[in-house]
């Protein structure tokens, strides 16, 4: 067995345990999760979705964690596609639940309704979720993660695959908040999809529709999405975002950021809802 194939042993190891089995009285579920980068979906929101499951446990399979287990010297993005795709294979021949949180999902429409028709095709029930969060916040959570992330780094220099330091992208970031309302009407046509819902940061279902009974929220998976980008803030998002952009400022200085990275990091984040 060479070193590749001993990595993916490892990383295969790491997320179908034994506590994520199938259920042997519902359907098994395929949960694709959808965000912008930044956007939260680690916290609150993927707690939430994992209560669905509180009896047989879900593969929560994140695609930053799985990239940890790469060997260095590989091409990152072929091999953590493949690996990817290897194992949800073996997720789905095992029928397990599987929560999937992988941004490039999103740019990959076809590979993505591939996999939900072969989980159909097994008796799964197929569901997207999203989280709607508007641009502001989500940038913050980019950089207030990635500086602290670097911090929790020199504090513990052994490897954390949950909390690693990942560089913010305002291009990416960009490009993926772009894509979400275009993948949620995606979904919301494929005959392969289920279920779509929409939550907020904080773990609320906004939105819902079921296409097996035809029954839904009053409020439209596309509008929840709309709704809650451009509504304004309460008070204590508005200290809150307040304080994470102080905290993320300071950290950024603390870390020696240049005055071009401090200005692009305030105009990207600049915004009336603060005040």
């Amino acid at each position: 067995m060479n070193a590749q194939e001993q990595a993916y042993r490892k990383m295969e190891a790491y997320f179908l345990t034994p506590r994520c089995r199938a259920s042997d009285t519902e359907p098994p579920r395929l949960v694709f999760v959808f965000a912008s980068p930044g956007a939260g979906k680690s916290t609150l929101v993927k707690s939430r979705l994992n209560g669905q499951f509180a009896e047989t446990g879900a593969v929560n399979l994140e695609i930053d964690e799985l990239k940890t287990f790469i060997p260095a010297g590989q091409n990152v993005a072929k091999t953590a596609d493949a690996w990817f795709l290897r194992l949800i294979d073996k997720a789905i021949s095992e029928r397990r639940n599987l929560l999937v949180f992988r941004q490039r999902s999103m740019l990959l429409p076809g590979q993505t309704r591939r996999l939900y028709q072969k989980a159909k095709a097994a008796g799964y029930v197929t569901q997207a979720s999203f989280l709607a969060l508007d641009k502001e916040r989500s940038r913050l959570g980019m950089v207030h993660r990635y500086e602290f992330a670097l911090e929790n780094e020199v504090r513990a220099p052994e490897l954390n695959r949950v909390n690693y330091p990942r560089r913010p992208d305002f291009l990416c970031h960009y490009i993926f908040y772009k894509a979400l309302p275009v993948m949620q009407h995606a979904c919301s046509f494929w005959k392969s999809v289920d279920v779509v819902d929409v939550y907020d940061r904080q773990g609320e279902r906004l939105a819902w529709h079921d296409k097996r009974t035809g029954q839904g929220s009053p409020l439209t998976p596309f509008r929840a999405i709309r709704c809650e980008r451009t509504r304004r803030w309460n008070i204590w998002e508005k200290n809150k975002f307040n304080r994470r952009r102080a905290e993320a400022e300071t950290k950024m200085k603390e870390h020696g950021r240049g005055w071009f990275a401090l200005l692009k990091f305030k105009l990207l984040t600049l915004t009336f809802k603060s005040r």
